[in-house]
């Protein structure tokens, strides 16, 4: 079982400390998530990222409709189908997906969620281009999507967050590789039809998932900077 661990496990010149957990279940990454968002809000540590990813999820947040959960296909495929708390409808989480699960103080930074979500979304399309890849992040419908060929739009990143006391909860996820096709077993983001890409489909590869959590985590703090945020 994963646990929080002390305080000064996270020690960052920088001020965003963050630890890769690897594989493991949706349930301990938000035991461990939800323990460091207590910890943030009592002050115990600082701002900081968890990254990881997860064994194949289908995960339903709020705003998920009878309708959507009813229209699952292949369910055994799953290994696990979760129901919780952050915004958005369904989504999936699998290996080769890297899931971003920031814990900020947006009081202390000054930052409202919209403005934050708009932010991490913008960290995420300027790590895609460092690899290559121009995309667009967009609020409505919220994502990092790339432009096919065709013309149409795919989605690479999604977002579903929730504000636990002023800090942030749940997060982000980036497909980097892996199989895509579970996306076509539901509604992804109670849409029908909807397309996904990763940075493996349109690359023909990708960089190992720690090495593009710490160009995630860079990107993030270069935009968490107050002078960042003043220029924009």
């Amino acid at each position: 079982m994963l646990d929080a661990g002390e305080a000064d496990d996270f020690v960052s010149p920088n001020g965003i400390a963050s630890r890769f957990l690897g594989r493991v279940t949706f349930d301990d990454a938000r035991k461990v998530q939800e323990e460091f968002v207590q910890k943030r809000r009592m002050g115990e540590v600082s701002d900081l990222f968890l990254f990881c990813e997860h064994p194949p999820t289908l995960s339903f947040g709020k705003r998920s409709r009878t309708e959507d959960q009813a229209q699952v296909q292949n369910r055994d495929a799953f290994q696990a189908i979760v129901f919780c708390d952050r915004g958005g409808k369904a989504t999936y989480h699998g290996p080769g997906q890297l899931v971003i699960y920031p814990v900020i103080c947006l009081t202390t930074r000054r930052l409202g969620v919209r403005l934050f979500t708009q932010l991490g979304l913008g960290a995420i399309a300027d790590v895609l281009s460092s690899f290559g890849i121009e995309s667009t992040p967009l609020l409505d419908p919220a994502g990092v999507w790339v432009e096919r060929r065709d013309a149409t739009q795919a989605k690479i990143a999604s977002v579903g967050l929730r504000i636990t006391g002023g800090v942030t909860n749940h997060g982000f996820s980036l497909n980097v590789a892996g199989d895509l096709s579970p996306f076509s077993w539901f509604r992804p983001c109670g849409h029908t039809g909807l397309q996904v890409t990763s940075i493996e489909q349109e690359q023909a590869s990708a960089p190992p998932l720690d090495v593009v959590a710490e160009a995630v985590l860079r990107s993030f703090e270069r935009y968490l900077e107050p002078n960042f945020l003043v220029s924009q």
